[in-house]
């Protein structure tokens, strides 16, 4: 496939990044970088003509986006070695960036056929980012319900409160695989209902770490489960009751 011409980069952006990776004391390297770059330039193109993301502006698309997604990079450096999945991936967020500077496969999911015809094409544009990315319109419990398949981790940023998301990740995970849940700042009663559904399922919360994004400062959360035994109940269950209906 012939790539085009690479997006101008708006002057400073990538200095803008390179400095807000460093001070959260993330390496990534200069080619990963530039990549990421033209990824998140051209899905603000496709933008205009698919809803993708509220963020219109470079500089805060970089942070709320690109480095915002990065930030687990450590906590993705601790799963056992395998495959991502990235639940109601949208514009490809955090399951792009996390797969493309971890050298990880990655299979990012989300029910809207046309956001994910989006992602597709922008990815298509650009040249390979090193490792294979695949988007699929499904939901997770589809995925699930399969019985085939077995992340090493399940990532999901901003998607749905933690009681749901220990139980979509459940069945997707190999034991000893890890949920990467990213969050803002959710209340005491989610983190203590989310571990009550994680016993439930199979699950224990292993790590959990607070920080601010650079020149914004914006509170996130971290929050990490792994899969330590089977679960007490038949997963997945009906579509929709993971969220409507959670375990606790």
């Amino acid at each position: 496939m012939k790539h085009p011409v690479p997006v101008p980069v708006p002057v400073g952006l990538d200095r803008t990044f390179a400095h807000e990776l460093i001070e959260l004391g993330l390496r990534v390297g200069a080619e990963h970088q530039d990549w990421l770059l033209q990824y998140l330039l051209l899905l603000l193109e496709a933008n205009k003509r698919i809803n993708l993301t509220s963020i219109t502006d470079p500089e805060v698309a970089v942070r709320l986006h690109l480095v915002d997604s990065l930030a687990s990079l450590p906590e993705l450096a601790d799963a056992p070695i395998g495959s991502l999945l990235d639940i109601g991936s949208g514009g490809g967020l955090p399951g792009i960036p996390l797969a493309t500077v971890s050298g990880r496969s990655g299979v990012l999911l989300d029910s809207v056929a046309k956001k994910v015809a989006a992602v597709a094409s922008v990815l298509q544009s650009l040249p390979s980012p090193g490792t294979t990315i695949e988007v699929r319109a499904e939901r997770a419990e589809e995925i699930g319900a399969s019985g085939k398949a077995r992340f090493a981790a399940v990532v999901a940023r901003a998607v749905a409160p933690l009681p749901s998301l220990v139980e979509l990740a459940a069945p997707l995970l190999l034991d000893g695989g890890t949920l990467i849940a990213l969050k803002g700042t959710p209340a005491e009663s989610e983190f203590r209902s989310g571990s009550k559904a994680a016993k439930l399922v199979g699950l224990e919360e292993s790590a959990r770490r607070q920080l601010r994004l650079p020149g914004g400062g914006e509170a996130r959360t971290i929050v990490v489960y792994r899969k330590t035994h089977s679960s007490s109940i038949d997963l997945p269950r009906r579509t929709g009751l993971a969220q409507n209906s959670p375990l606790a």
